[in-house]
């Protein structure tokens, strides 16, 4: 595929995405670390994490995976602490984590929607909020 970006636009840049592992956002890792981005990964399974974050090293990137799960605010920090430790501070952020249950709406149960909207919505927010403290130095010198 023809590039349309200055090669190695995002060299000495960190990336962390949640839902990193696989589909979408372990394509936008995949793009990200061939730019030239140290990328951080997060899901909620270490071995496809682990395949994920091999895939990229052997393309020539830096990655790593940790498993955690965004609707628990302390596993995000972790996550964020660790790619922080491993390859310094976070320039960018995706929150791709998602729930999703294709069904009709009387085919979802409450409790599904409810993990939905958990994963969605407050992985979302764990995530933005425990990478503040990763990222607000540069913004409020």
């Amino acid at each position: 595929m023809a590039d349309i970006f200055r090669d190695r636009l995002l060299r000495d840049k960190t990336a962390f995405i949640t839902g990193g592992g696989s589909g979408i956002n372990l394509r936008i890792a995949e793009r990200f670390a061939a730019q030239g981005a140290k990328v951080g990964l997060m899901g909620r399974k270490q071995d496809k994490l682990d395949r994920a974050a091999d895939g990229i090293r052997v393309a020539g990137g830096e990655a790593l995976g940790i498993a955690g799960d965004v609707r628990c605010y302390e596993e995000c920090q972790n996550a964020l602490a660790k790619t922080r430790e491993a390859f310094g501070e976070i320039d960018i952020l995706i929150c791709g984590a998602a729930g999703n249950f294709p069904a009709s709406v009387l085919g979802m149960s409450a409790n599904g929607f409810k993990s939905v909207v958990d994963i969605d919505l407050l992985g979302t927010f764990n995530t933005c909020r425990a990478a503040y403290e990763h990222c607000a130095s540069r913004a409020h010198p």
